[in-house]
């Protein structure tokens, strides 16, 4: 983006790797986002459990066709990334494969601010569940995606993330982070 005579790419670090692989496969970031949204059908019909296949089939019509995701991928907002691993995640979870679902939730943390507030949730229930270790591996998983940025120039990252964030004006038509 463009603010003035500074660039912003104020993403995190799971949505940039994941939309360089798409930009550098097809020359388009937009394909990660229907890529996305076919795995989590793919997920949704594949672990349907005691969903028959017909109605998985319609439930995935219905995710695919909904106006939201429509428009969620029209605009490729990173948010689109976000159904895969949030889904992945309650599947493991239902199965108890907590390890992975600790990883999981810990990138899905840093593919962009928000995502950071479901994470809180996650650490209760691990700490009800007694998986203290799984509550520090989401955190490397997600500390360990801005390995490389920090590398490079955390002057640059704090900039753009931490600051542009909040500095940011809290705009009256719409809700904000902020």
């Amino acid at each position: 983006e463009f603010y003035g005579d500074k660039y912003y790419f104020n993403y995190w670090p799971i949505a940039l790797y994941i939309c360089s692989v798409f930009k550098f496969i097809f020359n388009d970031i937009r394909y990660a986002f229907v890529f996305a949204q076919f795995v989590f059908v793919f997920l949704l019909i594949r672990f349907r459990h005691k969903l028959n296949l017909k109605t998985a089939i319609l439930i995935s019509l219905v995710w695919l066709f909904n106006l939201v995701v429509m428009f969620v991928n029209e605009r490729s907002w990173i948010d689109a990334l976000v159904a895969p691993f949030f889904l992945a995640a309650l599947l493991l979870l239902q199965n108890k494969k907590f390890f992975w679902v600790s990883i999981l939730i810990g990138l899905m943390a840093s593919i962009k601010l928000y995502y950071i507030f479901v994470t809180p949730f996650f650490v209760i229930y691990f700490f009800k569940e007694k998986k203290i270790k799984e509550i520090f591996i989401m955190g490397l998983a997600f500390i360990s995606t801005f390995i490389p940025f920090i590398i490079i120039s955390f002057d640059k990252l704090y900039q753009s993330t931490i600051v542009f964030i909040s500095s940011t004006k809290i705009r009256e038509d719409s809700l904000s982070l902020v």
